[in-house]
């Protein structure tokens, strides 16, 4: 499987890594995208997974693109509002997300699946 990679921007001046409440915890500052939200011109979110497993939505600007892959099972839906999503088939329909953190099983097994295929990147790994 090949994805997107992103890495946080040097926020703090010394490792690329942002440092206290406010940045994603990640690992060497590297992670892979799950999902990008275009909102319109100038709003553009990743859905990222960090390094310890944790899915969540930042502003695109926080990060470079370091591998600008987009993997054959991405698709496009419109996000129920005024935007676009991006990103793995399964995880683009509309209401996903919300699914997914109220706790429905179906939303969590297709999460699970995902983060534990083996080539699925794991964050901790990406330099």
């Amino acid at each position: 499987m090949v994805e997107m990679i992103v890495r946080l921007k040097d926020v703090d001046g010394s490792s690329g890594i942002g440092v206290g409440a406010g940045y994603p915890s990640l690992n060497n500052g590297t992670c892979p995208v799950l999902q990008i939200l275009l909102l319109s011109q100038s709003e553009v979110k990743y859905r990222i997974v960090d390094r310890f497993g944790r899915i969540s939505f930042w502003p695109a600007d926080m990060f470079d693109i370091v591998d600008n892959t987009i993997p054959e099972n991405w698709g496009v839906s419109p996000d129920g509002g005024n935007g676009v999503t991006i990103g793995y088939e399964r995880l683009v329909r509309v209401g996903f997300w919300e699914d997914y953190y109220d706790g429905v099983p179906e939303a969590v097994e297709i999460v699970d699946e995902l983060l534990k295929d083996p080539s699925f990147p794991d964050p901790d790994s990406l330099r």
